[in-house]
Parts: structure tokens; sequence; C-alpha cells
């Protein structure tokens, strides 16, 4: 069986390597963070600094981390947190934190002033698009607008990143303490600012065209799904206006434009975050008579950017009652032939994606092997392609 992806090609267990490896040397705090840096500078800042990745964010990232490190509730959460957490690859062990750290960056945006909240909201995807000329939308292609889009984000991060290097470790700082000594009623209730902003919208939208309102409110209805490339710039630029430009403030009424950017804008926010920290190429590979079990199939994080290729074949072997007992490779050549991870660990590649396959089968079964009408121990072999960029 030849399984052929993109850059998704890889499997492997989110599980899978702590199954059968032992736990890395567990970095200090001290080295944990200069893995963070040194991330920064190998891959890009976004897991720092949610923003469109380029030179100026990520010095911002780099700046970011130096000042959260002077704070001594950054450095006790990151202790606390590494006392609970293992992993058997670096590369992992940073992904779990960049988790702990993205729900930290979200619930801190209530922490914002409403001048940063808007600089965030302008700042995330599309939402630079703020700054375009509306006529654009239709006299010029997808592809012009993307460019236009990105310029504008790059001229607003040059312009405030000095604001978001003070603001955002500022606000972050404070939700690690918080973190570290919950107490209650420290947060907003999100429930009555949810509330807030749904009857905000409307209220918003009204002051616009008709068809200008229906694109403001079907932007975050269900199933939107703009008929074209237009028709989605046009929303995103009449949303991003109407959210960051609104003014209505009354207590009575329940509407607060101020509550509206800040829901909106950690929503946004999270479900990126979500995007970007969610394991890479899930999918489960068809294999006749086999069951698979609850686990889904992953690329691990080690793997990015390392242009593997190549193919294996397995033996697995499976008991009467079709449980596996044993996947062996018989054969096959991948390369690089090792990969080194950020803490200068070597891992032999077969050796690793051998344990992804054995992880797989072991979390399923095989339909049992029946002959003269008992089942019977039987063993297959497996071919397995990967390529990816």
């Amino acid at each position: 069986m030849a399984l052929r992806t993109l850059k998704a090609a890889i499997l492997v267990f989110a599980s899978g390597l702590a199954m059968h490896a032992s736990a890395i040397t567990q970095p200090s705090a001290e080295q944990l963070q200069a893995y963070l840096h040194k991330q920064v500078d190998t891959e890009n800042s976004y897991f720092i600094v949610p923003i469109l990745p380029n030179e100026i964010s990520n010095r911002l990232a780099h700046t970011m981390l130096d000042t959260l490190w002077k704070e001594a509730a950054y450095r006790d959460n990151m202790r606390a947190w590494l006392a609970k957490n293992q992993a058997s690859v670096m590369e992992d062990l940073l992904s779990d934190w960049h988790r702990h750290y993205h729900k930290a960056f979200t619930e801190s945006l209530d922490l914002l002033d409403d001048d940063t909240i808007k600089l965030l909201w302008r700042l995330n995807r599309s939402n630079a698009m703020y700054a375009m000329d509306r006529q654009q939308c239709s006299t010029r292609t997808e592809a012009q607008v993307a460019d236009i889009v990105r310029l504008e984000a790059e001229k607003l991060i040059t312009a405030q990143a000095g604001k978001l290097a003070v603001a955002l470790p500022n606000a972050l700082t404070r939700e690690f303490a918080r973190q570290n000594n919950p107490r209650p009623g420290e947060k907003p209730d999100s429930n009555f600012v949810a509330k807030v902003a749904m009857k905000t919208l409307p209220a918003l939208a009204k002051e616009w065209p008709e068809e200008d309102k229906k694109r403001i409110e079907g932007r975050f209805s269900y199933g939107y799904n703009p008929s074209t490339p237009q028709e989605l710039c046009e929303s995103i630029w009449v949303t991003s206006r109407a959210i960051y430009d609104g003014h209505v403030e009354k207590s009575a009424a329940m509407l607060s434009a101020t509550m509206l950017r800040l829901s909106v804008t950690k929503s946004v926010y999270q479900k990126a975050l979500a995007q970007a920290d969610a394991p890479g190429g899930a999918m489960q590979p068809a294999v006749q008579g086999f069951t698979p079990g609850k686990a889904f199939i992953y690329y691990p994080r080690i793997f990015d950017n390392k242009n593997l290729n190549g193919s294996t074949t397995y033996k697995i072997a499976f008991d009467e009652k079709g449980i596996v007992t044993k996947v062996t490779q018989v054969a096959g050549s991948v390369k690089p032939q090792s990969l080194t991870s950020i803490d200068g660990t070597v891992f032999p590649t077969e050796t690793m994606l051998l344990r992804i396959v054995e992880n797989y089968f072991r979390n399923g079964s095989f339909a049992p092997t029946v002959v003269d009408g008992k089942p019977v121990p039987n063993a297959i072999s497996l071919g397995f392609t990967w390529s990816w960029d």
C-alpha cells in the first residue's frame, strides 16, 4: 500500500513516540526559553506573536521573549509547567508549550486596552484590508488583493511594533500571574461579553447600507460562504471597518462596541492559534481487514522542513484474535537517514518511522485469519511511500 500526500504525509501518533521511547532529558526553563528564541530564528515568529511573520515581527518576538523572561510570573509559570510535562522529542515539548502559551495569549486579551485590541483586530489575517480602497475589490485580482493586504499589514506592524512590544508582554505577564494564583472573579464573565457582542453586531450593521448590513451579519454566521472572491473581499472590508470604527456604548441596552471588538478579536485569534497548534496530517490509512483504533495519526514537528522521502516495507504479525504482536521493517530506504532535534539529539529516521507504524497498528486489530475453520496467527507485508514538500 502506498501512502503519498504533500507535507502531511508523515504519520505519527500524538503519543506514539512516548509509548516506545524514553523521555528526553527535561530542559530547564532557561534552556526551553533559549529553544524558543532559536525557533524564532529557524522557523518564524508566529508562535510567539501571531501576526504576519516578517523580519520586524521576528524582532518583536525576540523582544517579547526577553521582556517576559524578566518577569517572575512568566518564569515561575514555565517552571511549574515543565514539572508536569514531558516528551520524547524536544519539538513535541515545544509544541505542547506553544499550546499552553497560546491559551495564555488569548486569555490575556481582556487585559489590553481598546486601542491595542483594535490594532490586533486589523492585524488578524485579511483585516488589514481595512486600509485598502474598497474599489480595489472589483478592480484587482485575488492575488493582487492578497499582495495589498500583506503590504498594509507590514506597514501596520512597522508602525506599531513598539506599542505591541510593551502591551503584549505586560498583558501576558498579568495572565501568567493569574494562572499562578487564580482567584474567583478575576476574569470578565465570558457569557456576558458574548451576549453583549451578539446584540452589538447587528446594531452596528444597521448603520450600513442594506447589502453591507447583510455582509456584516453574515460574516459571523454559520455556513457563511461568499460566492466570489470579490464578494469575500467586500465582506471582509466592510466587516473590518464596522467593528474597528464602531463606537456605540449603551450599557442599559447591553450594547458595547468595545466588548464586541474584544469578543471577536479573541475568537479569531483562538481559531487561528488552534489551527496552528493542530497536529498535521491527521489520517487513517485504509488497510484491508484492519480496523483502526481510536487514535488518529499525525506527522511530528521534528519532520518539519526536513524534505524526507523514500519508501519502507513492514511485516505486521498478529495472533489468532487479530491483535498485532510484532511490527518489523523488512526493506526500505529513506533520506535523510537521521533527524537532528533542536536540542542536538539525533534520531535515526527509519527507527522513528517504525515506531509510528507500529504504534498505529497496535492501536487497532485485524480480522482473524481462519484456516480449516480455526483462527490462526498470520502476518502481512505493507509498503509505505513517504513523500512531501
